[in-house]
């Protein structure tokens, strides 16, 4: 698994902001040092991407809550 810090130094976005975005997704992070699995690395590799991608994750957990 990687850390945030060392995902952050490939992606162009900070550690901070990519924090911040696994924390709006509702993934558990302690930190920039907190390790991420594989499928939160793909998900920030995404967004970065196509930053609609966020907004389709978003929608989808206020659907899950709505159920």
């Amino acid at each position: 698994m990687q850390t945030i810090v060392s995902l952050s130094e490939k992606l162009e976005m900070t550690a901070e902001e990519a924090v911040e975005i696994l924390r709006k997704l509702q993934i558990d992070v302690t930190g920039v040092d907190s390790e991420i699995s594989d499928d939160a690395v793909d998900l920030l590799l995404d967004i970065e991407e196509d930053s609609s991608v966020l907004n389709e994750q978003l929608a989808r957990i206020e659907a899950e809550k709505e159920k």
